[in-house]
């Protein structure tokens, strides 16, 4: 995800016009990211792997409603640097796949649910980043 986020924040180089509202806004996105890393990772990461279910299921909720926001966010950041949203491209639906995808994790706490949404966005993940790469060439 950060590597994700800083690859895509090289497309902001080229904006000369700085402002601090919109160094705040750039800046969400990677802060988002981190406090999501710290809501999937407890303090011991010694646990058995029952254990780390256990911990993860329990920070479930703030975690998938921070996911949730990272698409609103990703918008808020780019509204804040060019001035405009694209509302109808595969860009914007792949990055609403996210709060979709946050719903069933934010709602069920069944192991299987947990686990049928890391695979889809592992899925996703990798999906995005892949037409990413064909844009630019």
């Amino acid at each position: 995800g950060s590597l994700q986020i800083w690859w895509i924040s090289f497309q902001w180089r080229r904006i000369e016009d700085w402002t601090y509202f919109s160094y705040v806004t750039f800046m969400v996105l990677p802060s988002m990211i981190y406090v999501l890393s710290y809501l999937v990772l407890p303090a011991d990461l010694h646990l058995d792997g029952a254990t780390l279910v256990r911990e993860f299921i329990a920070r479930r909720r703030p975690f998938y409603a921070l996911l949730g926001l990272v698409p609103l966010a990703s918008y808020l950041q780019q509204w804040m640097l060019v001035g405009d949203v694209p509302l109808h491209d595969v860009d914007t639906l792949l990055r609403l796949f996210w709060l979709v995808a946050a719903v069933p994790g934010f709602v069920s706490p069944r192991v299987a649910v947990q686990a049928t949404v890391a695979v889809a966005s592992l899925a996703h993940m990798l999906l995005y980043i892949s037409l990413l790469f064909v844009q630019l060439h």
